[in-house]
C-alpha cells in the first residue's frame, strides 16, 4: 500500500538530507524508489526542492519564515489568535501542532524554515510558490543567444526559448528549467548530476553535450546526444526512461508517455539539432507545416501553411550563414508544388499538396 506523506513524519527530514546530499547510497536508492512509487511524496519532494534552492539566498530569514507560517496557519483556522504572544515564541507554539513540525525543531534553522513553510505548501488548495530565486534568460523569435551557467556549463538558446536557473547550484543536483530548444555543453560533475526539467519530460546527465527541443506547442520532447550519456525520463515515473549514447535520439511523447530511442545515422538529421547554434537552418524530412513553425521562430515572422493540404510535402535541406527567408522560400517552392505570398511580415504557403 502506498504510504501517504502525512503518515510518515520522517519523510521531510529524509528529503532535506537528500537535497543536502547527506544520505548514503543505500538510503538514497531507497528514498528514490519510494518517491517513484508514491506520487504524493514525489510532489512534496518537487516542492521542497524549489524552496531548497531559495534557502541559500543571502537575505534568507528563518525567524520571518516561521512568523509567516504562523500567520498562515491562523488564517486557516488551525491556531487561535493570541495577541499577547511574544514574536520569538511564535515558532514554539507552531511546532506543537503536528508530529512533523516537532521534527522540524531538531533541524538547523535554514532547514526548519524550509520544512515548516512546506506544511502549508503541500495542502491541496495551495499552489507551488513562485520560483523567485531563479534567473531567467528569454530569447524572442528571430534571435539566438549564448550563456554560461554558474558551474561553467555552456548553453546555446534557440529562438522563442526560455531557460530558468539558480544563481548557485546547491544540493545534490544541478537543475534548470527549459521551454523551447537549447544545446547544452555540461561540465562533468558525477557528484552533482545536471538535470533539465521541461513541461513534459526530464533529462539527466553527468557531463556531455546534447540538444533538447521542448517547445510548449509541441506534443514531444526530443533529445539528441553529441557526446557523453543522457537519461531521458518521465517525471511522473522515473522507471520509464531511456539511456542515450552519442548519435542517438530520444523522443518523449506526452499523450502516450512513451519514450523511443533511435540512431541518428545521417548527417542531415544531426545538423537539424546541432548546427542551428552556428547559424545553419536545417530540415530533415520535415513537413511544410513543421517547417512553417520553424521559420516563424527563426526569422520572427508569421508563416501560415494549410495543415491538411501541405502535410504530405516533406523537405530535407540545409541553409548556411543565416540565409534570408526569401532564399529559403524560393528553394521550397522549387522542390515542392507550392507557392507563397508575402505581406510585410506575414507569409502564406499554399498549393495542392504533394500526394
Amino acid at each position: 500500500m502506498r504510504m501517504s506523506l502525512y503518515e510518515d513524519d520522517a519523510l521531510p527530514g529524509k528529503l532535506a538530507a537528500y537535497l543536502a546530499g547527506e544520505l548514503s547510497a543505500a538510503e538514497r536508492e531507497a528514498l528514490e524508489k519510494h518517491l517513484a512509487e508514491n506520487p504524493e511524496s514525489e510532489k512534496l519532494h518537487q516542492q521542497m526542492r524549489l524552496i531548497w534552492q531559495q534557502k541559500s539566498a543571502p537575505a534568507f530569514d528563518s525567524q520571518r519564515a516561521f512568523h509567516k507560517l504562523t500567520e498562515r496557519i491562523r488564517a486557516e483556522g488551525l491556531l487561535p489568535h493570541d495577541s499577547s504572544a511574544e514574536p520569538d515564541e511564535t515558532p514554539v507554539r507552531v511546532l506543537r501542532l503536528t508530529p512533523w513540525l516537532r521534527w522540524a525543531a531538531a533541524i538547523a534553522l535554514p532547514l526548519v524554515a524550509v520544512a515548516a513553510f512546506f506544511y502549508m505548501q503541500t495542502r491541496p488548495a495551495q499552489s507551488v510558490a513562485p520560483q523567485a530565486s531563479l534567473l531567467e534568460k528569454a530569447i524572442p523569435v528571430g534571435q539566438k543567444s549564448f550563456l554560461t551557467l554558474p558551474d561553467g556549463s555552456k548553453v546555446w538558446l534557440n529562438a522563442d526559448s526560455k531557460l530558468k536557473y539558480p544563481k548557485v547550484f546547491a544540493g545534490s543536483t544541478r537543475e534548470v528549467y527549459l521551454e523551447g530548444e537549447a544545446f547544452f555543453d555540461v561540465v562533468k560533475n558525477p557528484k552533482q548530476p545536471f538535470v533539465i526539467r521541461t513541461a513534459q519530460a526530464q533529462i539527466q546527465v553527468l557531463g556531455t553535450s546534447f540538444d533538447v527541443k521542448a517547445y510548449p506547442d509541441s506534443k514531444t520532447v526530443e533529445t539528441v546526444v553529441v557526446t557523453g550519456k543522457v537519461k531521458v525520463s518521465d517525471p511522473a515515473n522515473d522507471k520509464n526512461f531511456v539511456l542515450l549514447q552519442p548519435n542517438e535520439k530520444g523522443v518523449y511523447r506526452a499523450e502516450s508517455r512513451k519514450i523511443t530511442k533511435a540512431t541518428v545515422a545521417q548527417q542531415e538529421e544531426k545538423a537539424e539539432y546541432v548546427d542551428w547554434k552556428t547559424g545553419t537552418l536545417a530540415f530533415h524530412d520535415e513537413s511544410l507545416p513543421e517547417i512553417a513553425a520553424k521559420l516563424e521562430r527563426w526569422y520572427g515572422v508569421k508563416v501560415e501553411a494549410d495543415e491538411a493540404a501541405l502535410a504530405s510535402c516533406r523537405v530535407t535541406a540545409r541553409f548556411d550563414n543565416n540565409q534570408p527567408i526569401d532564399k529559403v522560400l524560393d528553394y521550397i517552392r522549387m522542390v515542392t508544388p507550392i507557392e507563397y505570398t508575402q505581406d510585410g511580415t506575414a507569409i502564406k504557403l499554399h498549393g495542392k499538396g504533394c500526394d
